[in-house]
This record gives C-alpha cells, sequence and structure tokens, in this order.
C-alpha cells in the first residue's frame, strides 16, 4: 500500500513542518493495543511505536522498520488512519498487522540503552483496550480515535486532527 505522501528530505511536509514526519503504527491483537510505556523526568506516559522518516523512505516504510526496530515485530500496514499536528509536527498513524517475530525484542537504540539516561526509558508492552482512558496516552486524540473505530469502525477517510 502506497501513501500520497512520499517523504524524502525535501519533501512537502518536511517544508510545511519544519521537520520530518513521524509515522507510527496502531497495532492491536487479542484486545490488547501495543505501545512503548516510557518514563522521563518523573513522567509515566506511553506513546505509539513509531518514528521519524529519514531521506529516501516512504512513511509506510518508515513505520514497519520502526515497529521492527521497537517491538521486534514485522507488520503489515493496512492503512492510514490519521494525520495529526502535535507539537508542530506532522505525525502519521497507520492501523497495522503482526505479522510474526518476538514481542519485545526489538534492538533500536532507545531499545537496547544506546540513549542517554536523560531521554528516559522506553519499554514495549501490551495494553488491554479497556486501560485506553486509564493510561497517559500521547496524543490522547489517537486513543480516542481508536476507542470511537471499536465501536463504529475505522473512517472511511484519513481523520486530521491537530493536538498540543
Amino acid at each position: 500500500m502506497q501513501s500520497t505522501c512520499k517523504v524524502p528530505a525535501t519533501g512537502k511536509y518536511n517544508m510545511l513542518m519544519n521537520r520530518k514526519p513521524r509515522a507510527r503504527a496502531i497495532l492491536m491483537q487479542n484486545d490488547c493495543i501495543a505501545l512503548i510505556k516510557r518514563r522521563r523526568d518523573g513522567h509515566t506516559y506511553y506513546v505509539f511505536p513509531g518514528g521519524g522518516v529519514e531521506e529516501g523512505e516512504t512513511p509506510e516504510q518508515a513505520v514497519i522498520r520502526e515497529a521492527h526496530e521497537e517491538l521486534g515485530l514485522h507488520i503489515q500496514v493496512e492503512k492510514l488512519v490519521a494525520e495529526i499536528t502535535f507539537h508542530g509536527g506532522l505525525q502519521l498513524y497507520y492501523l497495522a498487522r503482526n505479522l510474526g517475530g518476538e514481542f519485545g525484542s526489538g534492538t533500536g537504540p532507545e531499545m537496547v540503552g544506546d540513549y542517554p539516561p536523560e531521554r528516559g526509558t522506553f519499554k514495549p508492552v501490551w495494553v488491554p483496550l479497556s486501560q485506553l482512558f486509564k493510561l497517559n496516552i500521547i496524543p490522547a486524540s489517537v486513543a480516542s480515535l481508536i476507542a470511537h473505530a471499536r465501536s463504529e469502525g475505522w473512517p472511511e477517510t484519513t481523520t486530521r486532527l491537530s493536538e498540543r
């Protein structure tokens, strides 16, 4: 599945947002969702697996690479479900399906302790979908979108949101 937004280093999103976009996975399995539990500066919060789109890489390629680096899983991108402007940058959220791998075996630098301690900790976790609103999930608008999709189905078109 190809996106309408290929993102080379000089792509339209970089010029608009003044930074490279981030591609993130919404990966659900057995009524749970894969998240990255972060601890930083005395705060605990959860983010969706993913990261920056590298030069010459499509957002879909980036989210596949990042899921492997952070979760240790091989995924298939199903569809772009949300484009969110968050803290001045563009984040692309893809519904994905697990094809295999060993959850928690990611070897990205953040997962194996190669980042300095001030960057905090990163831990892949499966969270029951029933807990979505009991945790500090960033951005919260994606948790709301997932809850809505569970009862109403995913929207036909990509949802566009802005969150500070």
